[in-house]
């Protein structure tokens, strides 16, 4: 019979809530839980005590740290698949996690398949299905279900800290030849920032008009991206998380470990720095980013700013 470990990465969760995602868990998709907590500054008694495993780092080590002690642990229990949830992930409908697993295992290429995504919307899919399944350029962590075999040969990234640690390991998965796909049904809640804001200032209302204007330049298909999601932006309350995201688009994409495809979100990312700072703090972060992701120093750089993510 095929174990299923569920991973839950924590700082500081809502404890009310994860408390009730952790009971459903249990009761619905019958896994075990293991909790690896960056740190956390408010008590986790009552998640300690729903939990079946749970591991404290002494300090916030990050997100790619984190899953890759997640993924020796369930190595040395055994278990054969690892799902990954945020703190704030939330099971959408009752499902049988094992069905989807198994449906895996008809395929002529279960053998290749190396992660398999519960949560589409936020996969960078492409027009190709294999089985039931859409098959993936990357998918982010949350809803994501790992398998132990194949994934304990690579780890995480650590030197990228918390952003783009799921891009960059898809593509190095795809790379050595192996699968990365979709369920086609959205089952879980997975939100990305803090919330969504319409752009409010005129220099970045102004830019994004040019960029609108620009678009038609490359074809109506390409303007209609533009114009579905350039409206608004992600908001990080730690506005940190922009210069990471930036930082790390850079180091990766010219040394060729990620799509170049990313780089065109560069721009959105710049924009929602500057709604949530402002013009000089935005090119000195910008500056900064471009210099550290051109000359690769991110371990060092992480050191520099990693006070910004301990609240």
């Amino acid at each position: 019979m095929l174990t299923l470990l569920t991973v839950i990465v924590t700082r500081n969760p809502n404890i009310d809530e994860l408390a009730q995602t952790i009971s459903y868990i249990k009761s619905v998709l019958k896994s075990k839980i293991l909790i690896v907590d960056n740190n956390s500054t408010t008590s986790l008694n009552e998640i300690i005590s729903l939990s079946d495993y749970i591991i404290i780092n002494g300090c916030n080590m990050g997100l790619a740290k984190a899953y890759n002690i997640a993924l020796k642990f369930s190595n040395y229990l055994g278990e054969d698949w690892l799902l990954l949830l945020d703190q704030d992930s939330k099971i959408l409908e009752e499902f049988d996690i094992r069905e989807i697993i198994e449906e895996v295992s008809k395929l002529p290429q279960k053998d290749k398949v190396a992660i398999i995504s519960l949560n589409k919307i936020f996969a960078y899919t492409t027009k190709e299905n294999i089985g039931i399944f859409i098959k993936c350029k990357s998918v982010v962590n949350s809803g994501s279900i790992l398998n132990v075999k194949i994934c304990s040969n690579f780890k995480y990234n650590e030197d990228l800290f918390i952003d783009r640690i799921d891009n960059e390991y898809c593509y190095r998965l795809r790379k050595h030849g192996y699968l990365i796909l979709a369920y086609p049904r959205q089952l879980i809640c997975h939100k990305i920032g803090d919330k969504i804001s319409p752009y409010k200032k005129k220099l970045s209302k102004l830019i994004l008009f040019l960029l609108k204007t620009l678009s038609l330049m490359h074809g109506f298909s390409e303007f209609k991206k533009v114009i579905k999601y350039k409206d608004y932006y992600i908001v990080y309350n730690n506005y940190y998380r922009y210069y990471t995201i930036i930082r790390n688009t850079i180091y990766l994409s010219i040394r060729s470990m990620i799509d170049k495809n990313f780089l065109k979100t560069l721009p959105s990312w710049l924009l929602a720095l500057y709604e949530e700072t402002s013009l000089i703090v935005m090119l000195k972060l910008f500056t900064l980013a471009l210099f550290h992701g051109l000359i690769g120093d991110l371990k060092r750089d992480n050191e520099r700013i990693f006070r910004y993510f301990q609240n």
